[in-house]
């Protein structure tokens, strides 16, 4: 484990009109909040760069071509505070090196103390526990969010080398998460995410996702206009309210049978607009409702049904 130089480097965050925010650094290394947080970044040799962080791997949550990002050595151990915690924290990595920064020419990990996903981009990466490895000799670019709120964040990793990437934080605005997933699943316990923006105008541009979860099964949204609830069911919790309890035309998690590669994910605004088959709720349709969404989905014969946690947004 690598000692963590406790160098202070403080965020200013901005908005954004695509449904998060994204980087504005104010003074250099120094002062600015992200959203409602102060956020203080501890990290060694750091210095302050751009870069593009609109190509496709950044499309769940994409910012500005010319992005102010923190410029460190990959081999850095850094750590960041939000206070109070944030909410669908993200993390925008450009340039993240691969196998090319690990002298023995092993993926280097990058291990984080939060559980996350990966939002986009990243292909070549996979995750196990709360560990994003990365192989190859090139660079990797693309957005991780945080399932949990977060308080506390520190990265460590393997790489035995020092070249150069880049990282900022964001937070995606306009839905909040809450409750717990099912536990005690095939696959692990489940989170739902979303990217893009939740529109009573629109006929896409808002998925919502939940994995991991088994490949090849079916599942749906289950969604109420009538607030949140906590009620046992089927092993876990029903955190929509279940009057009237409505339901989103079936989705397949993808993925391989017999696999935990599976994703749960439909594009909401498709089919609140009635261009994602099944038959929406008209309150779904109205500006400035207020919808509560959960991911149900099959799973094993012994666990029952897959369950999320919820997603409460604004159309």
């Amino acid at each position: 484990m690598k000692t963590l130089i406790a160098a202070a480097v403080v965020l200013a965050l901005g908005s954004s009109a695509y449904g998060h925010e994204g980087m504005s650094w104010s003074a250099g290394t120094s002062g600015g909040t992200l959203a409602n947080s102060t956020v203080v970044v501890s990290i060694p040799g750091a210095q302050i760069s751009t870069s593009n962080l609109s190509t496709t791997d950044f499309w769940g949550a994409p910012l500005s071509t010319a992005q102010s990002c923190v410029d460190y050595n990959c081999d850095t151990v850094w750590s960041a505070t939000f206070t109070p915690p944030l909410e669908d924290l993200l993390w925008y990595g450009s340039f993240i090196r691969g196998s090319g920064a690990n002298n023995t020419g092993l993926p280097v990990g990058y291990t984080f103390n939060q559980p996350f996903v990966i939002l986009s981009g990243f292909s070549q990466g996979t995750i196990s526990g709360t560990t994003l490895t990365l192989p190859g000799t090139g660079f990797h670019d693309g957005i991780l969010k945080f399932t949990s709120p977060v308080a506390s964040l520190i990265c460590t990793n393997n790489a035995t080398k020092n070249g150069r990437q880049l990282a900022t934080f964001g937070k995606l605005c306009g839905a909040t998460t809450y409750s717990t997933a099912k536990s005690g699943l095939t696959c692990g316990l489940p989170a739902i995410t979303y990217a893009g923006v939740p529109s009573a105008g629109a006929t896409s541009g808002f998925v919502i996702s939940a994995a991991p979860a088994r490949g090849q099964r079916s599942g749906l949204i289950l969604y109420s206009c009538g607030g949140r609830a906590s009620i046992p069911f089927q092993g876990g919790i029903l955190c929509v309210n279940p009057s009237p309890l409505r339901r989103s035309s079936l989705i397949n998690s993808g993925g391989t049978n017999g696999m935990c590669d599976g994703v749960f994910s439909s594009d909401w605004n498709a089919f609140a607009s009635g261009n994602g088959g099944g038959n929406p709720d008209p309150c779904i349709q109205a500006p400035g409702q207020r919808v509560n969404t959960q991911i149900w989905g099959r799973d094993s014969v012994a666990t029952g049904s897959f369950l999320s946690n919820g997603l409460e947004f604004d159309m």
